[in-house]
């Protein structure tokens, strides 16, 4: 069964998310006496997701990605400020010493050890101290001066401290794309527009969000990837079809075709406009068939309609669509609505849409917006497009022109040229788009084998 695709009025995918990302704060940023800039609290550090778009290249040449490791940081440790100490000495060690330990807390003990072994202990104290919650109501406490000073003293040596052994905590080794970050992807990197929702499994919404549930990577999914990058690769490269394919754009019923459909001509209604990529150049069969009721009757077939074919907003045929002899199946009204011509490779916007008639306005007063797409309580003012159907290539060719293999192939040995410095240049500027980074030529060793 060859593949639906939803064709609701515009069939091209490209709906941007927004993903949340978390950040934790515990103090209002704090200026240092003596310093020259703000000092934030240390916030876990964002790590960018493997894309799982790279595994396209996997097919078009052997790519695997080389990781690297970060080496961490040494654990420099840092001191408490006198200021603070004396401050702890003064008015904390009444309560919170090793022989009271009022709450779990001797601050006589912690100062003999590196701030580092008791950070969590110290950031407490910081909290405390920044409430005002300690020293209680009651008992003696340091001026305001003294107290501001020590909070800033106290999370200036944390965030020293901090910013030597950073720890953003588990994280993925690889993340999932959603269908539409995997889309865009493949945009980005190859230049071509697909139809991902053909491809891969839907998303999973949750409160809005469609990449809560992108963390895990069954032996399915994984499949589905694989496959995806082996058809998307073909489409890249324009490799030669063992056969010819099919694939069915399907308006979904409830789409009232009365009125001019965005993006679509002025003067026509209706329809729908689907962005198709071509693999190759060749001969292609475009098809078309009308919306029917449950008595398998056209609906909306009264007099006569002309139906528009459109290649990039060319016109390439036209029909004229009529109500059946009597006692003739409507079977007869769209089995020939189809035409075959050469199409070259790549992306081309194809239109099918009925032309608008003047006549079908009524001289009324105006009446409230009321959609036409069931037979019986809603009927239809005129026929619709139920959906379109793209066979081929017949008798097609790869076409060296295309935009995604200008993207890939830049640059092409000549007659002087070493191939494999071309290749080298070509997988280097790729590389470089799908990970993000420098790429060396350690890299290269496995994709050049």
């Amino acid at each position: 069964m060859p593949p639906l695709h939803d064709a609701t009025m515009i069939a091209r995918p490209g709906n941007q998310r927004i993903v949340p990302q978390h950040v934790e704060t515990e103090i209002a940023p704090t200026l240092f006496p003596g310093s020259s800039g703000v000092l934030v609290r240390p916030t876990p550090m964002s790590f960018v997701p493997v894309s799982f778009a790279s595994l396209v290249l996997s097919f078009l040449w052997a790519v695997s990605s080389c990781g690297q490791t970060l080496s961490p940081a040494p654990l420099d440790n840092v001191d408490i400020p006198p200021m603070v100490v004396k401050m702890l000495q003064s008015n904390c060690m009444d309560c919170h010493d090793h022989a009271t330990s009022e709450g779990g807390l001797a601050l006589d003990r912690l100062l003999e050890e590196p701030v580092a072994a008791h950070a969590a202990a110290w950031e407490a104290v910081v909290r405390k101290l920044t409430s005002r919650q300690m020293p209680p109501l009651g008992a003696p406490r340091p001026a305001g001066g003294a107290y501001d000073e020590a909070v800033t003293g106290l999370a200036f040596t944390l965030d020293e401290l901090a910013a030597t052994r950073l720890e953003p905590g588990r994280t993925e080794t690889f993340r999932r794309l959603t269908q539409t970050e995997y889309h865009n992807a493949i945009r980005d990197l190859l230049g071509l527009e697909i139809d991902v929702t053909d491809l891969l499994p839907a998303d999973e919404a949750s409160h809005g969000f469609d990449n809560v549930t992108v963390s895990n990577l069954s032996p399915v999914l994984l499949d589905r990837y694989v496959s995806a990058a082996q058809k998307i690769s073909r489409l890249a490269v324009g490799v030669r079809a063992d056969q010819a394919a099919e694939a069915t754009y399907r308006v979904p019923p409830d789409v009232t075709q009365d009125t001019h459909i965005l993006e679509t001509p002025i003067g026509t209604r209706g329809g729908t406009v689907i962005r198709h990529h071509f693999p190759q150049d060749g001969r292609y069969e475009i098809q078309a068939w009308l919306m029917r009721d449950r008595n398998e009757e056209v609906e909306g077939l009264r007099g006569s309609h002309r139906l528009e074919f459109l290649l990039d907003r060319r016109e390439v045929a036209t029909f004229a669509i009529k109500p059946p002899p009597r006692g003739v199946q409507d079977h007869v009204v769209d089995a020939n609505l189809k035409r075959s011509l050469h199409v070259t490779a790549g992306p081309h916007d194809v239109v099918v849409a009925f032309a608008q008639q003047s006549a079908a306005l009524q001289e009324t007063l105006r009446q409230p917006l009321n959609v036409h797409y069931n037979y019986y309580r809603h009927p239809r003012l005129g026929p619709a497009i139920y959906q379109v159907t793209i066979r081929g290539p017949f008798a097609g060719k790869p076409s060296l022109g295309t935009a995604s293999r200008k993207i890939i192939f830049q640059r092409s040995p000549g007659s002087d040229d070493d191939p494999s410095d071309c290749a080298k240049t070509n997988l280097r500027r790729l590389l470089r788009k799908a990970y993000r980074r420098e790429i060396t030529d350690v890299d290269l060793d496995a994709p050049m084998t």
